[in-house]
């Protein structure tokens, strides 16, 4: 019986010591988790992350639409003439003509007067300056305005521009007189005083007119004249035609 034993015992040894044999060979699991070899050194297959490489974007295709060409063609040029009226104070007033048009000067023009028009308080004198020459020229703005004494003396004459009398409004404008074509203009005149009677006033038979855009006088008498004034006249601008004399 002990004999028996013993030989169990010794087979129960044996097959005990032949397990822990093969547990010692097997590589430890946690070997490759952490990325060694069963031998200890580091691994060269373990699982590298992101390598920050942007991904290479897809070729762009298509045609690139045609150019277009504009062809632009430059107005015609405009010359600019300076219109001054010689009353003005050395300003002037500037406004675009055609191209090759002169502005218009005293000598491009004759004077003339219509007969006086209104009633007592009040008087319009129109004019008429009418181009005499071969060529159109332009004109813009106010003429200067003077009386004349009976001897052909100019007098002082105190002037203010108007743009609304009592015909109504006369805003300014450039505009071509052509050759035997004519402008006009009118002259608000008062032949009493502020009080409405005579004290200051004085009377004239004639006028002198120069153009914008020159220093040369035109004369003209004043039909049914003379005329009574009284303190300040008003001077129209210029306008095309006979329109400005109020006939």
């Amino acid at each position: 019986m002990p004999l028996r034993l013993l030989s169990l015992a010794g087979v129960f040894l044996a097959a005990l010591l032949t397990g822990c044999g093969a547990t010692a060979t097997r590589p430890s699991a946690s070997a490759h988790a952490t990325g060694t070899s069963p031998s200890g050194s580091p691994s060269a297959t373990t699982s590298a992350g992101p390598t920050g490489t942007t991904p290479s974007q897809p070729a762009r295709t298509g045609t690139a639409p045609a150019r277009v060409t504009a062809t632009v063609t430059a107005p015609a040029r405009i010359s600019t003439a300076t219109i001054t009226n010689p009353n003005s104070g050395g300003t002037g007033l500037t406004t675009a003509a055609p191209a090759g048009t002169p502005a218009c000067v005293g000598a491009d023009l004759h004077a003339a007067a219509v007969p006086p028009n209104g009633a007592t308080g009040t008087i319009l004198l129109g004019f008429t300056l009418t181009n005499v020459s071969a060529h159109p020229c332009v004109t813009y703005g106010w003429p200067g305005f003077s009386f004349l004494e009976s001897a052909g003396v100019v007098a002082p004459t105190a002037t203010t521009r108007s743009t609304r009398d009592i015909l109504g409004p006369t805003p300014p404008r450039r505009f071509i007189i052509a050759p035997a074509a004519e402008a006009s203009f009118r002259v608000t005149v008062h032949d009493t005083n502020a009080q409405g009677g005579e004290g200051g006033c004085r009377s004239y038979t004639g006028v002198q007119i120069i153009v914008p855009n020159d220093t040369a006088a035109l004369v003209t008498a004043i039909p049914n004249g003379p005329v009574q004034s009284c303190g300040t006249v008003a001077v129209s601008p210029l306008e095309p035609g006979a329109s400005a004399t109020g006939q």
